[in-house]
């Protein structure tokens, strides 16, 4: 189902796949270098809001199918700064929401009466759900940079366990990933 999916989105110009380093956002989050192709989803959003007349949905950056391993990879690019609040900062970010709306807006896609598939919404359920969060850890400082090499497992605990806590009921996602931006490339090779 997901490659008509895919097939689908692109014909109806709600998926608009490229670089990621090419999205619109990539310079200011630092991911401008990042090779890997994905859907651009905060076009996606854009696009579904301005058919459903809302606003206010927020959206994960990326969007991944990959139809030959029946997976759909929820993407999010934090450029954090390393700061002693950095617990309250991470949950300011709504991850969990953006992964909860994100999701909203797909099955919004796969709903559409346009979008004709024997038991979509049950196959679209099936799916194997990632989320991933490729983070930096920013500082001006270069001996706080050094620092903040160490607190990057740290960080990559909280941000786990914060949206694990506020996973969303009655959908099967995987345990979140979490990647370093600069590694992205390389590390996500394993989910593709």
């Amino acid at each position: 189902m997901l490659t008509s999916l895919k097939q689908f989105g692109i014909d109806k110009n709600y998926f608009e796949i490229k670089k990621i380093g090419d999205f619109s956002n990539a310079s200011k989050e630092g991911f401008d270098h990042i090779k890997t192709e994905a859907i651009d989803f905060d076009k996606t959003k854009e696009k579904v809001c301005n058919e459903l007349k809302q606003e206010g949905y927020k959206s994960c950056d990326a969007l991944d199918i990959i139809d030959s391993k029946n997976r759909i990879n929820f993407i999010e690019f934090k450029q954090l700064e390393n700061r002693e609040n950095i617990i309250d900062w991470i949950e300011n970010l709504d991850l969990p929401l953006k992964i909860k709306d994100s999701r909203d807006i797909l099955y919004n896609i796969v709903r559409s009466r346009d979008f004709v598939y024997r038991d979509k919404k049950k196959k679209i359920l099936s799916c194997e759900k990632n989320i991933i969060i490729s983070f930096s850890l920013s500082n001006k400082n270069s001996i706080i940079k050094f620092v903040s090499l160490l607190r990057l497992a740290y960080v990559e605990e909280k941000i786990i366990s914060h949206i694990k806590q506020n996973y969303i009921e009655g959908e099967q996602f995987n345990a979140p990933i979490c990647m370093k931006i600069e590694d992205f490339d390389k590390k996500y090779l394993q989910y593709k």
